[in-house]
C-alpha cells in the first residue's frame, strides 16, 4: 500500500531544489519555439472563419475569437523573432560573410605574389575583386563573375609556374593552392549571393509578420463586435453600433492583411529562387566529389555523397517547396482580400482564402520541420569545444603544402573519425534505451540484451527513425557486430553502462568533453532530478538535513549520495551516459559536416586545376614518357624492400602507411584482392588510375552553382 508521503506530495516529506537548474518553464517553452521558428504564417483568421461558417453568427464570432486569442500571441512572438533575425542578418551575418570573402581574396593575392606574379597582374586581379562586389559596377552591368576571376587566377598561376618552376618555396604547391582558393572563392561568392537575397527579403518578412499580427488583432476586435451584435436585442442601438463597428473592423483587418500577403508572396518567390541556387550549388559539389572518388576511401566517398544528397533533400523542402507553396498561397489570399475589399464577389474571396490558407500554413509547417531536420543533421547544439576544433581545421595550409591528393587523404581520415564518433554515440544511446526498459529487480541476460540491441540496430536501416546516413548505419552495424560481443552486455545495467563509459573515455576528446562545465552541469541536473523523483532514496537522511526545506542541492551533495546509496550511483551512470552520448553525437555530426565541406572544397579545387591543365600542356610540350610494360610490377618480398624504394609523394606515403598499418581502404570488402595487395605495401593506384575514366568535363560546368 502506498505511503502517505507518496499519496500526498504536500505532506511532511522534505522538498529539494537544484542549484543553478536550467529553466524548465512549460508555459514559456511554446513561446520560445514560436520566437525561434515562426517566420511565415498567415491564414489562421481565415481558418477560424471557415471553421465557424457552419455555426450561427454568435457562435461563429465566439469560435473565431477563441482561435485567434490563442494564436495571436504566438504570431506576435514570431514577428518579434523576424525583426531580430532581420537586424542580425544586416548587422552581423552578412558582414561576417563579406569579411570571409575578403580574407579569401587576400589569400589568393598572397599566393599570386609568392608565386612570382608581376605586380601589374596582381593589381588586375585586385581590380576584378573590387568590381565583383562594387554596387556601382553591379548597377552598370560591369560586375565580374567568380568563374572569370578563377580562370584569370589560374592563367596567372600557369604563367608563373612556367617562368619560375621553383616558386612557392620548399614543399609548397602554389598552383594547387591557387586552384583550391579560387574554387572556394567562387563557391563562397555564390553563397554570398543567395544570402544577400535572403538578407534583403528579411525586411519585408518582418514587416509582413508585423502587419499580420495587427490584422489578427483587428480580426479579434471584429469578433468581439460580432459577439455584441449577436447578444444584443435585434434593432437596438447596441446591435446597430456593433454591426457598424464589425463592418469597419473587418474592412480594416482585410486592408491590413493585404500588403502583408503581397509581401509574403514576394518572400516566398525569393525563397524558391535561393533554394534553386543552393540546389545547383549542391549539384556542382556532387559533380566535383565524383571527380576525386579514386583518391578517397570508398566508404568516405559514399558517406559524403549521401550527405550532399541529404542536404539537397532538405533544401528542396524547406526552400523550394516551401517558397512555391507560400507564394501561391499568399497570392491566392491576396486575391481574396482584394475581392473582399472591392466587393466584386464575396464568394470568390472565400473560395480563394479557403485554398490559400491551407497552402500557406502547410508551407510554413514544412519549412519549420525540414529546417530543424537539417540543423540536427549538421550538429545543432554542438559544444564550444567542437566548434573551436572545427574552426581550427581549415585545409588551406594542408592543400598548400601537401597538394590536393595529400589533403584529401588526410581529410578522409578525419571524416572517418568524425563518423565513428557519431555512430558510437548513437549505438551507446540504443544500448542505454534497452537497459532503461529493464526491471532492475529482474535484469536480462547478456544474450537477450544483445538481441534487443541488434533489433534496434536493424531497425535503423529503414531510415524512418534516425537522421543518420545509410553509410553511417552501415558503419554502426559493422562496429556493433565486431566490437560489442555478448560479454559486453553481461552483469547489471550499471556494469554495462560503466563499460560503455570507459570505452568512450578512451578518446581524449570525449574525456575533455565529459569534464567540460556544460556537460557536468547537465549530468548533475539530470541525476538530481532522478534522485529526487526516486522515493526510495533517503536524501535527507544520507545528508543529515533537518526540516522540510526546500533544501538546495549542490554537486557535493550528489557525490555524497552516490557514495551512500547504490541507487544514486545507478542514476548517475544512466544520466552521465545519456548526456555524454547525446552531446558526443552532436559534436560528431558537426565535425563530420565541416570535414565534408572541406573535402568538397578541395575536390572543387582539384576539378578546376585538372580542367585547366590541358591548356598549359598545349603551351608547354610534356616530356616523353617511357612505354609502360604490360606485366604487373614486381612485388617486394618484405616491407623492408618496399621501404628501400625511392621516396614517394605525400599522398603515396599516406596511402602506404595506412595500408601497412592494416587499415583497409575499403572497409566493406568490395575489393578484397586490392586491399590484400595494399596491406602488403604494394601501391596499385597507378594501374587503377589508368583504368579510371576521364573525369575532365567542359569548363562551363566546373563552377556550376
Amino acid at each position: 500500500m502506498p505511503s502517505l508521503s507518496q499519496l500526498l506530495p504536500f505532506s511532511s516529506r522534505p522538498a529539494f531544489r537544484i542549484e543553478n537548474a536550467s529553466d524548465r518553464n512549460a508555459f514559456k517553452a511554446p513561446f520560445v519555439a514560436a520566437y525561434e521558428n515562426l517566420r511565415s504564417v498567415d491564414g489562421i483568421d481565415d481558418f477560424a472563419s471557415l471553421l465557424g461558417m457552419s455555426l450561427p453568427q454568435l457562435q461563429q464570432a465566439i469560435a473565431t475569437l477563441a482561435i485567434l486569442g490563442v494564436a495571436t500571441p504566438f504570431v506576435a512572438v514570431g514577428a518579434k523573432g523576424t525583426i531580430d533575425e532581420c537586424l542580425e542578418r544586416f548587422r552581423q551575418d552578412f558582414p561576417l560573410l563579406l569579411q570571409k570573402l575578403h580574407e579569401r581574396e587576400e589569400a589568393i593575392i598572397d599566393l599570386l605574389e609568392r608565386s612570382g606574379t608581376s605586380p601589374a597582374d596582381v593589381e588586375r586581379i585586385k581590380g576584378m575583386f573590387r568590381e565583383s562586389q562594387g554596387l556601382l559596377s553591379a548597377c552598370a552591368g560591369r560586375t565580374v563573375a567568380p568563374q572569370d576571376i578563377a580562370e584569370a587566377v589560374m592563367d596567372l598561376a600557369r604563367s608563373a609556374a612556367a617562368a619560375r618552376p621553383d616558386a612557392g618555396g620548399k614543399g609548397e604547391q602554389p598552383g594547387t593552392a591557387l586552384a583550391y582558393q579560387a574554387a572556394r572563392y567562387a563557391r563562397d561568392r555564390s553563397t554570398a549571393t543567395s544570402e544577400k537575397i535572403d538578407r534583403n527579403f528579411s525586411a519585408p518578412t518582418a514587416a509582413a509578420m508585423t502587419g499580420m499580427t495587427g490584422g489578427m488583432v483587428l480580426s479579434m476586435a471584429d469578433s468581439v463586435a460580432g459577439i455584441v451584435e449577436g447578444a444584443a436585442p435585434a434593432g437596438s442601438a447596441a446591435s446597430q453600433g456593433a454591426t457598424t463597428a464589425a463592418a469597419v473592423l473587418g474592412t480594416a483587418a482585410t486592408a491590413a492583411f493585404l500588403p502583408s500577403q503581397l509581401a509574403m508572396a514576394a518572400v516566398g518567390a525569393s525563397k524558391c529562387v535561393t533554394g534553386v541556387m543552393r540546389h545547383r550549388q549542391l549539384k556542382g559539389d556532387r559533380l566535383a566529389l565524383r571527380g576525386v572518388r579514386d583518391l578517397l576511401d570508398p566508404a568516405v566517398f559514399r558517406a559524403v555523397d549521401q550527405g550532399l544528397k541529404r542536404l539537397g533533400y532538405y533544401n528542396r523542402h524547406h526552400s523550394i517547396v516551401h517558397g512555391a507553396g507560400m507564394a501561391a498561397g499568399q497570392s491566392l489570399m491576396a486575391a481574396g482580400s482584394i475581392a473582399s475589399l472591392t466587393g466584386v464577389a464575396g464568394l470568390v474571396g472565400v473560395l480563394l482564402a479557403a485554398v490559400g490558407a491551407p497552402l500557406t500554413v502547410g508551407a510554413a509547417v514544412e519549412k519549420i520541420v525540414y529546417e530543424k531536420k537539417e540543423a540536427r543533421f549538421r550538429g545543432e547544439g554542438a559544444s564550444e569545444l567542437a566548434h573551436a576544433a572545427a574552426e581550427a581545421s581549415a585545409p588551406d595550409e594542408l592543400v598548400r603544402t601537401a597538394g590536393s591528393d595529400g589533403a584529401l587523404a588526410v581529410l578522409a581520415g578525419h571524416y572517418a573519425d568524425a563518423q565513428r564518433r557519431t555512430v558510437v554515440a548513437k549505438l551507446h544511446g540504443l544500448i542505454d534505451q534497452v537497459l532503461a526498459e529493464e526491471d532492475p529487480a529482474a535484469p536480462a541476460d547478456a544474450l537477450s540484451r544483445r538481441e534487443k540491441v541488434a533489433k534496434r540496430v536493424a531497425d535503423l536501416t529503414s531510415g524512418h527513425r534516425t537522421g543518420l546516413l545509410p553509410a553511417d548505419v552501415m558503419r554502426l552495424t559493422e562496429l556493433f557486430h565486431k566490437d560489442y560481443p555478448p560479454q559486453s552486455f553481461a552483469g547489471t545495467a550499471g556494469d554495462v553502462r560503466t563499460r560503455l563509459k570507459e570505452r568512450m573515455d578512451n578518446d581524449p576528446r570525449t574525456r575533455l568533453l565529459a569534464a567540460s562545465g556544460p556537460v557536468q552541469k547537465a549530468i548533475f541536473e539530470k541525476t538530481m532530478h532522478r534522485v529526487i523523483k526516486d522515493g526510495a532514496i533517503d536524501i535527507a537522511g544520507h545528508l543529515n538535513l533537518a526540516g522540510r526545506g526546500p533544501h538546495l542541492m549542490k554537486p557535493e551533495h550528489l557525490a555524497a549520495l552516490r557514495a551512500a546509496d547504490p541507487r544514486a550511483e545507478d542514476h548517475y551512470l544512466r544520466s552521465s551516459l545519456k548526456v555524454l552520448s547525446r552531446q558526443e553525437k552532436k559534436d560528431g555530426k558537426l565535425a563530420r559536416d565541416r570535414v565534408a565541406q572541406d573535402i568538397v572544397a578541395v575536390a572543387r579545387g582539384a576539378q578546376l586545376a585538372a580542367a585547366l591543365v590541358p591548356e598549359a600542356a598545349s603551351r608547354t610540350p610534356a616530356p616523353a614518357q617511357p612505354e609502360r610494360s604490360s606485366l604487373p610490377p614486381p612485388r617486394p618480398a618484405t616491407p623492408e624492400v618496399a621501404a628501400a624504394a625511392p621516396a614517394a609523394s605525400v599522398e603515396e606515403a599516406a596511402f602506404l602507411a595506412r595500408a601497412r598499418a592494416g587499415i583497409a581502404l575499403n572497409r566493406y570488402g568490395e575489393d578484397a584482392a586490392y586491399i590484400a595487395h595494399a596491406q602488403r605495401g604494394i601501391d596499385l593506384r597507378q594501374e587503377a588510375l589508368q583504368k579510371a575514366p576521364d573525369r575532365e568535363g567542359p569548363r562551363e560546368g566546373l563552377l556550376a552553382g
